[in-house]
């Protein structure tokens, strides 16, 4: 691959490509450090939102199961963990 000698990018790659690699590089500078860290925490909040949003509902269906059906559900949700 042909490197461009001022930017050190490849040459001939994809605009997708391309702008990763200007994100990569704004994320070490110290502007592009606090951007990376926002998107980090927007990323974070939503998920911890959706967490709060599936909690309740999903505590009365676990606690609406049979002693036998929570066993299984908790057995499906170690399974689902050990193939990670």
């Amino acid at each position: 691959m042909n490197w461009e000698a001022q930017s050190g990018r490849p040459r001939g790659i994809s605009s997708g490509a391309r702008r990763a690699l200007r994100l990569r590089e704004k994320a070490h500078t110290r502007d592009g450090a606090a951007i990376a860290a926002a998107g980090e925490g927007k990323h974070l909040q939503a998920m911890l939102q959706a967490v709060q949003t599936i909690r309740l509902p999903l505590g009365d269906f676990y606690n609406s199961l049979s002693d036998e059906q929570k066993a299984r559900f908790n057995n499906l949700g170690r399974q689902l963990f050990a193939q990670k």
